[in-house]
């Protein structure tokens, strides 16, 4: 009876074992999908510290695009800032105040903004 017991708890370690290296081996075939996606920004951009790299997606923050162009070393924007701008217009026309009356105050957005998203 003991060695049954022993037995299945080793089958389902073993178990748990392979599902673990199955899923570490989807993750990194998704990953190397991604890749592929994205161009090599040093390969393509003749002076890339003088090029940006637009990314309308604002979640994630950091997209693999984005990051991408980083390793570049490229000048980045994500999207994060044309929606808080879209936000504001949209605002203004339903109730003809701007929400955003200065930088600070669209600077603390997009950092409230940027830490929410991040978190989710």
């Amino acid at each position: 009876e003991l060695e049954q017991e022993l037995e299945q708890e080793q089958e389902q370690e073993l178990e748990q074992e392979l599902e673990r290296e199955q899923e570490q081996e989807q993750e990194q075939k998704r990953e190397q999908e991604q890749k592929q996606f994205f161009p090599n920004f040093s390969e393509i951009v003749k002076k890339p510290e003088q090029a940006l790299a637009y990314d309308l997606v604002y979640n994630p923050i950091e997209t693999e695009f984005l990051k991408s162009a980083k390793k570049a070393n490229m000048k980045c924007a994500g999207g994060i800032g044309m929606l808080v701008a879209q936000a504001a217009i949209s605002f203004e026309d339903w109730f003809g105040i701007n929400p955003i009356n200065s930088q600070k105050n669209y600077s603390a957005l997009i950092k409230q903004l940027t830490e929410h998203i991040s978190k989710t």
